[in-house]
């Protein structure tokens, strides 16, 4: 369009086209054939698996229409490159062309103001060749883009922001150099963009529910406390926007329902792990989901209109719909599977393994943040364990040197192990300076917080352990503390309302549910909703988490509860029965199916050995470890005594304090292990050698009693069991001997 042109345009607009240049025009154009298969008042009411089938089918109709309708340039196609290639097009072979952009360099300056590194980078990448190696300059596309970022942290508008930080976390992912882009630069960047975000949760100044999606894109791959509060007013803002045909969109001049807008929101819901196709999920109105509303969008050649009864761009419509497509199929976002890519004319470096030394970060850094910085440590409570600054320095800074590596794109695994290495050993130096607080009178305050999915027979999610209490401190805050922010969907804030929905969780070891639950069900025991994650609905439609304090089932959300030093917070799945099958009390009308044992002081002293920094060196004391063993075996048993808890936690202490007692002694007369029996019947005598415990003798599970200071036995034909027990004055067994023997005929 020539300038001349431009001109007689309004001013407003001009300045619409000049600010928002990362977002393609919607224009109004004419197209035929609105797909009449699916007609606007159609009631869609399918499952997920016929939302799942009816996807496919509209992808492989999409990639029919592009192979007709071939994308040309990456100012105009950007996103069909990419979304071809997520539908596993190949565009080295027949029928796509061959672009001479993947190799002519566009001329365009590396501080140009527009989109020209976006557009070229998602579209090399869907080609199959490198931005960090781009045309036959070799420019490197993703440093170029990373040094625009400016010293608010933005790049500019909101969308070349969002695409910016997307495309330079896909080029970390792919392990090439990013110049500039590192952690620091990055939280930059989402700082200034969770800043755009407004009071009712959307992000932007118009075209609210696109900017709100692909907001949801970046924030998926980020963490804090800032960005879950941004996620979850995201989430409510694009809900209050759901239509009842399971579409998006509003009154407003911009968030008109249209098939661009709708793409958009599923692309950043699916992103965040929202499931967008099931019939009967959250993102489901009277059965009807955001799949079926994009779907009545798509023509019978494959394309998509803007809105139902108006053509508009096509081509916008099209693209934006196809990304939105593969994201439903695959189950996870376009946008940062490009990171997976291995490009056919790279074969610089082997694949770096990173995660161990991740790993070794993130406990690093928990390690460091659980002391206390002190001189002498005469201000450090009894309970605490303190370190000196410069032991904090020391470790700081090899945990910086680490984390450059680990952050390094062009690393060696040389570079990598050697890290993890001085990491270790940094880590080792650390414990070993940790030294016992001296303070008396007042100390930090703990609760014992434990997750547990004894219900399903997989024992814990998060182990026992003591957690300081911190001014403010609710229940909310802590579960986020100890499940790690992204690991878990809620509903509610952190301070209000708070409803633990989901904890991410792939275990896969066999579910055993006990049998006192089975007997109850009524119905078939299904699977999981989520592969990687457990909450609500799960296996039976009266699932989900509840919590109990101090042993008593708690029935308001952890936002409301305040937690009390000394408390014991048991966050348990409830698999059937909301709560009876943990002993809940008239939960919903339902009696409670079992009368649990009350492990909180149990549950407590495993937590103590736990967070003790000194774990490991308790545990190598075999009497002490036996007994911590056993204690978790009877915490894991729904169905366990209270006595055994008790005993469990005797033991534990005694073996704590070097008390622990030894295997009573236990005599046999005229029997032995290896003796050959030649008739059914026989005498022996058995005594304990201390002369006070009492014997128990038993044969094949039943008990024989003493007669005239000896036991009398008549073994059955074949294999017999013998057990000789004996047990100490406080009736606990305490050695067993066993004995087969098989009668000779």
């Amino acid at each position: 369009m020539s300038n001349k042109k431009w001109r007689k345009q309004l001013a407003l607009y001009l300045s619409f086209i000049m600010i928002f240049s990362v977002f393609s025009s919607i224009c109004v154009w004419a197209d035929e054939g609105l797909n009449q298969d699916i007609t606007k008042n159609e009631v869609l009411k399918i499952s997920k698996e016929e939302n799942m089938t009816k996807t496919k089918e509209s992808l492989n109709k999409v990639v029919e229409y592009y192979r007709k309708n071939q994308p040309t340039m990456p100012m105009d196609d950007w996103e069909a490159f990419v979304a071809l290639w997520a539908a596993g097009e190949n565009f080295e072979k027949s029928p796509w062309k061959n672009y001479s952009w993947k190799k002519k360099d566009p001329g365009f300056s590396a501080t140009v103001g527009g989109n020209d590194h976006i557009h070229h980078i998602f579209s090399l990448l869907g080609v199959g060749k490198n931005p960090a190696k781009a045309f036959e300059t070799n420019r490197n596309l993703f440093a170029e883009l990373a040094a625009q970022q400016n010293k608010k942290g933005s790049f500019g508008t909101i969308g070349k922001t969002v695409w910016a930080i997307v495309a330079l976390d896909v080029g970390v992912e792919l392990g090439v150099d990013v110049g500039v882009w590192n952690e620091e630069n990055r939280e930059k960047a989402i700082e200034a963009l969770i800043k755009e975000q407004n009071d009712n949760g959307s992000f932007g100044s118009f075209s609210n529910i696109d900017n709100t999606g692909w907001a949801l894109i970046v924030l998926s791959k980020s963490k804090g406390e800032e960005v879950q509060e941004s996620i979850q007013k995201a989430k409510e803002y694009l809900k209050s926007m759901q239509l009842d045909n399971g579409a998006f969109g509003g009154k407003g001049q911009w968030d008109q329902e249209n098939s661009n807008s709708i793409a958009c929101a599923i692309q950043g819901l699916v992103a965040i792990g929202e499931n967008v196709v099931d019939a009967n999920g959250y993102w489901a109105v009277n059965g009807k989901t955001p799949v079926n509303a994009l779907l009545k969008y798509q023509n019978r050649d494959g394309s998509f209109r803007w809105k139902l009864d108006d053509g508009g761009s096509v081509g916008m419509a099209t693209k934006q719909a196809a990304i939105a497509v593969c994201d439903m199929v695959h189950q996870s976002s376009t946008w940062y599977r490009l990171g997976q890519i291995k490009f056919q004319d790279d074969t610089s470096k082997p694949e770096i393994n990173k995660e161990e030394l991740t790993k070794a970060i993130e406990v690093a850094n928990k390690n460091k943040d659980s002391v206390v910085i002190s001189v002498e440590g005469q201000d450090v409570s009894l309970k605490d364990v303190w370190v000196t600054e410069k032991d904090v320095k020391d470790y700081v800074t090899e945990i910086k040197k680490a984390q450059t590596i680990s952050y390094k794109a062009n690393a060696t695994q040389e570079e990598v192990d050697n890290a993890l290495a001085l990491l270790n050993i940094a880590t080792q130096t650390f414990n070993k300076a940790k030294k016992n607080g001296k303070k008396e009178g007042v100390e930090q305050e703990y609760v014992t917080i434990s997750i547990e999915k004894f219900t399903l027979g997989q024992g814990y999610y998060k182990e026992p352990i003591k957690m300081p209490l911190n001014k403010g401190d609710n229940g909310a805050k802590m579960i986020t503390r100890l499940i790690g922010e992204g690991n878990y969907k809620h509903t509610g804030k952190i301070d209000r309302e708070f409803y633990l929905a989901k904890v991410r969780d792939d275990d896969k070891s066999q579910v055993k549910i006990p049998q006192y639950i089975l007997d109850k069900v009524e119905k078939e025991i299904g699977s999981k909703k989520e592969e990687e994650w457990l909450g609500e609905f799960d296996y039976t439609s009266m699932s989900g988490w509840m919590y109990s304090v101090n042993n008593k089932i708690v029935n308001y959300g952890f936002s409301n509860y305040i937690p009390k030093n000394g408390d014991v917070i048991r966050c348990q799945f409830t698999v059937y029965g909301l709560g009876a099958d943990l002993g809940g009390t008239d939960f919903m009308g339902e009696d409670p199916y079992i009368t649990p044992a009350n492990k909180d002081a149990l549950t407590a002293k495993i937590a103590e050995i736990n967070s003790d920094w000194a774990k490991n060196k308790i545990l190598s004391n075999t009497l002490v470890l036996k007994a911590y063993h056993h204690a978790y075996d009877v915490l894991k048993n729904m169905e366990g005594s209270q006595e055994s808890v008790d005993d469990a936690l005797l033991h534990l202490d005694k073996a704590l304090v070097g008390e622990e007692e030894k295997p009573i002694e236990i005599v046999v007369e005229g029997l032995n292990h290896n003796m050959k029996v030649n008739k059914p019947k026989m005498s022996f005598k058995a005594y304990a050698k201390d002369n006070e415990s009492s014997i128990v003798v038993i044969l094949n599970d039943k008990i024989i009693k003493e007669q005239g200071g000896q036991y009398n036995v008549t073994f059955k034909k074949g294999k017999n069991t013998l057990i000789i027990k004996a047990v100490d004055q406080e009736n606990k067994y305490n050695s067993v001997i066993k004995i087969s023997k098989h009668i000779i005929e």
